[in-house]
């Protein structure tokens, strides 16, 4: 899929730090102020794309959220999501079913928390994580700098932009 002219035009988020769940306990919940986008997965240690064992490369899910947590005081609130690890994806997808939500959307609000470590089948450890999600207000379009709710201005139902949550091909 090519990204669109609106996909790069919408991204904003490229300056919010990443959020790391470093600790079990560690969790974030915010709005979701920009709209969801999948990116290619690195190989642990490299910047070359990580290859999945059909011979894809692999996805990640990013999300930028607007908190109520401030890294310091010249930082907005807005914190990156890297949905990236198996078992955060699978949290971030039951929440999605849980919700009856299609998919997370700009305004609504996501929750990850990292629980704890867990046994893997090779014998390691990897994080565990629970997550939860709201949809947003269909009655809301947009989001403000912080993730308010804000009314769509007139431009925004134009035929030729498309309406936030909408994939484009």
């Amino acid at each position: 899929m090519t990204p669109s002219i609106w996909d790069a035009l919408n991204t904003e988020g490229d300056y919010a730090p990443i959020f790391k769940f470093t600790n079990p306990g560690d969790t974030i919940t915010g709005r979701i102020v920009e709209r969801p986008r999948t990116i290619p997965l690195n190989a642990y240690g490299t910047r070359e794309p990580k290859i999945g064992p059909d011979g894809k490369p692999v996805y990640q899910l990013l999300v930028v959220l607007a908190t109520e947590h401030h890294a310091d005081q010249d930082h907005d609130g807005r914190w990156r999501v890297y949905v990236d690890k198996p078992l955060m994806k699978k949290a971030v997808a039951g929440a999605l079913r849980e919700a009856q939500a299609a998919d997370l959307t700009v305004g609504g609000t996501l929750t990850v928390t990292h629980t704890g470590m867990v046994d893997t089948r090779g014998g390691g450890t990897a994080k565990d994580f629970t997550a939860t999600y709201t949809a947003t207000d269909p009655e809301h379009v947009g989001v403000g700098e912080l993730g308010e709710y804000v009314e769509a201005p007139p431009w925004d139902q134009s035929p030729h932009v498309p309406e936030i949550g909408t994939r484009t091909a």
